[in-house]
């Protein structure tokens, strides 16, 4: 009886997710791109603190930043609402940014971070608009893959794959099979990816927000197998139509030593995003748990080290 209530309640969240979101889509897809951001900020103040999982937010708020006040906490959380609520109505434009057009711009800093001859390894949070920082990468590097979890929701996952299609990126699906088309294209010198703010099954224990947490040892693995580095993405929405994109420090594998390196390099990536949500909390889109209790068991740099290829895609995948 439980079984087949939740499973009542899953269906009806879809369709109900599927009709918003099909509903947002259409109206901001007719709209010109200021008009459909500021659009869906405003579904995002109405709507969205009703559907959007508010009470995790701000649970990751309270753990993140313990310093905040009951007040300031549901403040930030309707602006975290308002911000993915944009980036939802912006996801029709994504070819406009690609293309130059509607008035959009992306300036992007931090380009002579970039290796000659060789790809990257880039990783951000869900932060600002992640999707305009693949268009602005794709922009200069002609492509790249990026790694992405499915909603789950049949129709909205299709839906996302044809705008994000219009970045200029492969968008490839959390398994095995995109683990050996990621390393194929790495060797042919093509760069991925990834967003690293949220919680993976298993993997080395980092320093998160003060508090530990499982964080992906991908990006320090593909760094370590290519000798690529690892380049801390983050982005800000100055007007709906203009971004701004920063390329950060990279995180080279020879920075470490090779004992407990892959553990050093995915702290050193963890803090640079902790230091970006930092400096714009209101745009980090933080509804997942993010610690849980098992996070407390530290990983050793010895057992982060020697996870072997198949476990590396168990782990990520």
């Amino acid at each position: 009886m439980l079984k087949k209530q939740k499973q009542r309640r899953t269906m009806f969240g879809g369709s109900l997710i599927t009709a918003i979101g099909g509903a947002v889509w259409a109206i901001a897809g007719l709209l010109p791109l200021n008009v459909a951001s500021n659009f869906g900020g405003f579904a995002g103040r109405t709507l969205g603190m009703k559907l959007v999982k508010d009470k995790s937010i701000a649970r990751n708020l309270k753990i993140a930043f313990p310093q905040l006040t009951p007040v300031e906490v549901d403040r930030l959380t309707a602006r975290i609402i308002d911000n993915v609520a944009r980036v939802m109505a912006e996801m029709p434009h994504l070819g406009a940014f690609r293309r130059g057009e509607e008035g959009t711009r992306i300036d992007i800093e931090g380009l002579d971070y970039l290796p000659k001859g060789k790809p990257s390894v880039f990783v951000g949070g869900h932060h600002s608009n992640w999707e305009v920082g693949v268009v602005a990468l794709c922009r200069h590097l002609g492509g790249l893959n990026t790694i992405y979890s499915p909603i789950g929701v049949p129709v909205i996952d299709r839906k996302l794959q044809i705008y994000r299609a219009e970045t200029g990126a492969q968008y490839l699906p959390r398994n095995s099979s995109s683990l050996r088309t990621i390393f194929d294209d790495m060797e042919k010198g093509k760069s991925v990816a990834m967003l690293i703010d949220q919680r993976v099954a298993t993997g080395p224990t980092v320093n998160f927000f003060g508090r530990p947490a499982l964080a992906s040892s991908l990006p320090a693995r593909l760094a370590m197998r290519f000798n690529v580095p690892i380049i801390p993405v983050d982005g800000t929405r100055i007007t709906p139509s203009h971004f701004r994109v920063r390329l950060h420090k990279p995180i080279y594998p020879d920075d470490f030593p090779e004992e407990g390196q892959a553990l050093a390099m995915s702290q050193a990536m963890m803090t640079a995003i902790e230091t970006f949500l930092r400096e714009s909390p209101e745009d980090w889109f933080c509804n997942k748990a993010r610690w849980r209790g098992s996070d407390t068991v530290v990983t050793t740099a010895e057992s982060a080290d020697a996870l072997p290829e198949t476990m590396l895609a168990k782990e990520e995948f």
